[in-house]
């Protein structure tokens, strides 16, 4: 983090956890996650606002690189969408079978 701590962060079903030494320090929920970016070694959270009283709206952390930040960025945005999907579509497909090849599954 901005402070020098070094922290591990991991991608779950519930949101993004924060650990330190191997203890669970934090977790921030998908609802309460307004978005997440990365700028070169930086990952940002940005949370809703909680009510009217002081709050830090946006949680920083450093990674050793920009690939390792990318990298947990799109974790984060894969399992995001995946886990807060609400609707599965249905993709209706034309049955040709004239020059059908392989499975229609």
């Amino acid at each position: 983090d901005h402070e020098g701590v070094s922290l591990n962060l991991a991608v779950a079903n519930m949101g993004i956890i924060v650990f330190q030494h191997f203890t669970k320090i934090n977790t921030f929920s998908w609802a309460k996650i307004r978005k997440i970016s990365f700028k070169r070694k930086r990952f940002l959270i940005k949370l809703h606002p909680e009510g009217y009283g002081f709050y830090k709206d946006t949680v920083e952390f450093f990674f050793e690189g920009r690939n390792e930040c990318k990298n947990f960025w799109k974790k984060c945005v894969e399992n995001h969408g995946f886990f807060r999907c609400t609707v599965v579509k249905r993709v209706m497909r034309q049955k040709t079978r004239v020059l059908s090849r392989g499975s229609s599954f």
